[in-house]
């Protein structure tokens, strides 16, 4: 799992493509493991990260308005409108993304 802080200006914002849910899964995972620690109990967090299914995902974002926020080719946050979610790294949280 690749772990981002903050970046410089070389973020770029570009639709879904089926590459990228690998990326997408683990900042959805990493987000709420290190955003929701204070939150939620271990067994919270897992039973969420849990949801994460790499063929549904994919489906559902060719599916639905999906943007991935990109920075040096790695996969740094995504926001799926229809849904209204919408999960970053947590060293970008609040700054670049």
């Amino acid at each position: 799992m690749t772990e981002i802080n903050r970046l410089g200006n070389n973020i770029i914002l570009r639709q879904y493509t089926p590459s990228d849910v690998e990326g997408i899964l683990c900042v959805f995972k990493t987000s709420i493991e290190k955003l929701c620690a204070r939150d939620y109990s271990p067994s919270q967090i897992s039973a969420w990260t849990k949801c994460a299914d790499k063929e549904a995902w994919n489906a559902q974002f060719l599916s639905r308005h999906t943007t991935v926020a990109v920075a040096d080719g790695v996969v740094v946050g995504f926001c799926v409108f229809y849904q209204r979610f919408s999960y970053a790294f947590p060293g970008i949280v609040r700054g670049d993304v």
